[in-house]
């Protein structure tokens, strides 16, 4: 409002006096200077500078003896359980961290040790010391089908091969013999034997080749005996191995009479319910 009153008058005088009016009223015309800001005063003064006091300043200043300061006896508190404290109030200290409680594992259980592998021997070869005493029992009946008979037999078998077939003769079987496994071989392709006896030395390799090779249904009709000087006789677990009925060794031919119906009848007692269930099977 004052600036306002002031402005006025200004521009009255102006109007009546002209330029005389600043000389004759120079307190109302004179302009204040600009005040400069506190900044540039501050930057001219220079830096601000503090006073620091002397270490022992507050100690005189207390004790009311500039002179010589008061010495004070504070008593030292005991130093503060850090890990305590921030256990009480759930957190963490931040001076002393928290050391993480390493539990130490339970003891493995004890377990028995585990017993090594066992070798089982396999079964004793059977009794055959009733061959000596045994009486002929004739022919068996399921050898009436069992007509034709083939031996291929090599080394001691060879020089027991007149009396192998006397004795399949009175068997009822037709013997044909083969002094080579040439001959078996063309025998075994052109005729549907029943029954075939055949060496196991390496000499007839061939033929035991061959008869494994037969189709299901054809090899499933050979009643298949391999003879051999280390073999054991009726001895299943061998036969199952070298892919025959049955094993005899040379030893025991003399008594064909008698092995030869036991292994035909375990043979038809063990797989003939299979036998005929194939049979019955309708082949296209």
């Amino acid at each position: 409002m004052e600036s306002q009153t002031k402005g006025k008058i200004k521009k009255t005088l102006g109007g009546l006096l002209g330029h005389n009016a600043q000389s004759l009223f120079p307190e109302l015309f004179q302009k204040k200077p600009a005040e400069e800001p506190a900044v540039l005063e501050a930057e001219e003064a220079g830096p601000t500078k503090f006073i620091v006091p002397p270490p022992d300043f507050f100690a005189q200043l207390y004790s009311g003896n500039q002179a010589e300061p008061a010495k004070i006896d504070v008593p030292l508190a005991p130093p503060k359980d850090t890990n305590r404290q921030a256990t009480a109030t759930g957190g963490r200290s931040k001076s002393a961290p928290k050391k993480s409680r390493k539990v130490a594992a339970p003891p493995p259980e004890e377990t028995a040790p585990e017993a090594p592998f066992k070798i089982i021997d396999p079964p004793p070869p059977p009794d055959t010391s009733w061959l000596a005493t045994a009486a002929v029992g004739g022919r068996p009946e399921e050898a009436e089908n069992v007509p034709l008979a083939l031996l291929a037999l090599n080394g001691k078998a060879a020089a027991q091969q007149e009396m192998m077939e006397h004795k399949l003769a009175e068997m009822g079987y037709a013997v044909t013999t083969a002094h080579s496994a040439m001959q078996a071989l063309e025998r075994l392709d052109t005729t549907a034997y029943s029954l075939v006896f055949c060496s196991a030395d390496a000499a007839f390799k061939e033929v035991r080749r061959f008869v494994d090779r037969l189709p299901a249904d054809q090899r499933r009709r050979i009643y298949f005996v391999l003879v051999g000087a280390d073999l054991y006789t009726f001895h299943d677990l061998e036969a199952l191995a070298l892919s025959v009925n049955l094993v005899i060794n040379d030893r025991d031919l003399p008594s064909l009479e008698l092995i030869l119906p036991k292994g035909l009848h375990d043979y038809e007692e063990l797989f003939r319910p299979l036998l005929d269930i194939i049979d019955a099977i309708p082949h296209k």
